[in-house]
């Protein structure tokens, strides 16, 4: 490789990994921040529906639904092959443990809370812009009822936008299994994961590489619901097993890739061309998206008639995904791969941030979306003050505390 390249690669610490990180979990929090503005979101269905609905808002919602968590759950694998090294089985377990599954015991009742209070809120007052004469919603009343009803149970267990933590426990499971299946049945000399580990390394050494490896999960969207995208598997203790299944393997890659580390330089090599591959890409299936598959009297379906459209749709999004998350990691491990105080204060902070964004972005929500304005500055008093509080709240409550150590360990 050129040593342009590699003068970037991290020495002690993968900071550009650390930006890839922070920047998908921060994309996540604009996600979450701009949708009271997108058409397609039914009213009702979030906490409050703006009446500014900009080709610009829709396009930005959809186009960061396409590569983001695939970054995330790519980088987690990477990231936990190399505690997994590190510590062990049983102590990576009571890592994950601490890291994961607590924080999600810890912070859901309290978002969910939040989310209820909300949402009732947010509904009212939308109610009481279209009609005086509804009655006010009481949002304790409403509380209790959704959580004591069983409604919940029926309709699937409500993770909210926790629902990444609780994934990944499904996949460390899911892992653990599968690699203790191979080291003492199927593969005891290690032949089989060397021979799928050279294979990757050869797929990632040419330029099309991620277009191969996208061909797994095009089947997987095939299988998706919404044609959103991979489903949010939000619902149910049991999640949605094809979204699962797009998930665990971007995780695979990711700790795979950990065990060809010295390979990481490719994709800062075709960052270029990944990312002109995957913006047209993004750009078509965007298009389709907006002007094909999503009808607002039908919502997100094409029918059965247009089926060979629908079949191209799916197929060009795997690859989008997969293109365009190639060239986002390799231009941030181009860019941020140098020490960086800064990106690894984002990369700790993020976390605690994307934890409980919602409920912030929210109420910024309800706030702005009876104002006669223009929808930038809107957008503006949503997504400023809400960073803001997130930052400092941080920097000042939770990083030199037991949060912050339960969340990113010892500073």
């Amino acid at each position: 490789m050129t040593n342009t390249i590699v003068k970037h690669l991290p020495t002690s610490r993968y900071y550009g990994l650390d930006a890839v990180r922070a920047c998908a979990l921060m994309i996540g929090i604009v996600f979450h921040g701009i949708e009271s503005f997108v058409s397609f979101i039914p009213p009702m269905v979030w906490a409050v529906k703006d009446g500014a609905n900009p080709v610009f808002i829709d396009s930005f919602f959809f186009v960061s639904h396409v590569f983001r968590m695939q970054a995330f759950f790519l980088v987690a694998g990477f990231f936990a092959r190399m505690v997994y090294l590190k510590l062990g089985t049983s102590p990576f377990i009571i890592h994950r443990v601490k890291r994961i599954a607590v924080p999600l015991i810890i912070f859901w009742p309290l978002v969910y809370f939040a989310i209820v209070i909300l949402w009732s809120w947010g509904i009212h007052k939308q109610r009481m812009m279209a009609d005086s004469s509804v009655q006010p919603i009481d949002i304790f009343q409403t509380s209790k009822n959704t959580l004591i009803s069983g409604q919940w149970l029926s309709a699937g267990f409500p993770w909210t936008h926790l629902w990444f933590l609780y994934t990944l426990l499904w996949i460390y499971t899911l892992l653990l299994a599968t690699r203790a299946l191979f080291e003492k049945w199927v593969d005891t000399k290690g032949k089989v994961r060397s021979s799928v580990s050279n294979f990757f390394v050869n797929i990632i050494q040419k330029p099309g590489g991620s277009l191969v490896l996208a061909l797994p999960t095009i089947p997987l969207m095939f299988m998706m619901k919404n044609k959103f995208g991979v489903d949010t598997p939000d619902h149910g203790l049991i999640p949605y097993l094809p979204s699962l299944a797009v998930y665990f393997y971007y995780f695979s890659l990711g700790w795979i890739l950990h065990r060809n580390a010295p390979f990481i330089e490719i994709f800062t090599k075709y960052r270029i061309l990944n990312t002109v591959i995957g913006t047209v890409l993004i750009v078509i299936v965007t298009t389709m998206f907006l002007s094909i598959v999503y009808d607002p009297t039908l919502g997100l379906s094409l029918g059965t008639s247009f089926a060979w459209l629908e079949s191209a749709y799916n197929t060009l999004y795997a690859f989008a995904s997969m293109t365009a998350m190639f060239g986002f990691i390799g231009m941030m491990l181009f860019y941020f791969s140098n020490e960086n105080s800064t990106i690894r204060f984002l990369a700790d902070a993020s976390y605690w941030m994307y934890l409980i964004h919602l409920p912030v972005v929210v109420f910024f929500q309800i706030l702005v979306a009876p104002l006669d304005i223009h929808w930038i500055f809107k957008v503006m008093l949503i997504l400023i003050p809400s960073f803001v509080l997130l930052l400092v709240s941080y920097r000042f409550l939770v990083r030199f505390t037991w949060v912050g150590k339960l969340l990113n360990g010892k500073k």
